[in-house]
């Protein structure tokens, strides 16, 4: 119980970490894209990549011990939806001076972090299930062999 555990919590630092990276690189790039000055902290990325990571704990756990309610990672995804938009709404809120090329480009990074967050989840199991089939899987015991079937 303990291993699968420890295999869930470093699935979901994984995964929030590697998604969280990449979207934290898609932001930087819509500000950019919309002529903003990007503002670029390690301690406002190193949160980002955190809160990722953190979200996705539940479920990694969940995943983790095969426990039916794993399917809750997506409620981690609902609840970076909220800063997500609200970063988004303060970051593009003057996109009056772009041309139309510009402004497709700012929607499709737009939406690209948005697809960061939904992808984030399916990210987690995909690294529950490698590191699973390295260190083994500690939910699948092998079955005992009852008494009197032994050989």
């Amino acid at each position: 119980m303990v291993r699968a555990l420890i295999v869930g919590l470093s699935s979901a630092l994984a995964a929030g970490v590697l998604v969280g990276v990449v979207s934290r690189i898609l932001m930087r790039a819509a500000t950019l894209a919309v002529g903003g000055e990007p503002g670029f902290s390690w301690g406002g990325s190193l949160f980002i990549v955190l809160l990722y990571a953190a979200a996705m704990v539940p479920g990694g756990l969940l995943a983790a011990t095969g426990h039916r309610y794993r399917w809750l990672s997506a409620a981690g995804v609902l609840f970076l939806f909220v800063p997500a938009t609200g970063i988004a709404s303060e970051e593009l809120t003057n996109l009056d001076h772009l041309s139309t090329l510009r402004l497709c480009l700012v929607g499709v990074l737009g939406l690209s972090i948005y697809a960061s967050l939904v992808v984030l989840p399916f990210v987690t199991v995909l690294m529950l299930r490698r590191l699973e089939r390295i260190f083994g899987s500690p939910r699948r015991s092998p079955d005992p062999v009852p008494v009197g079937m032994q050989r």
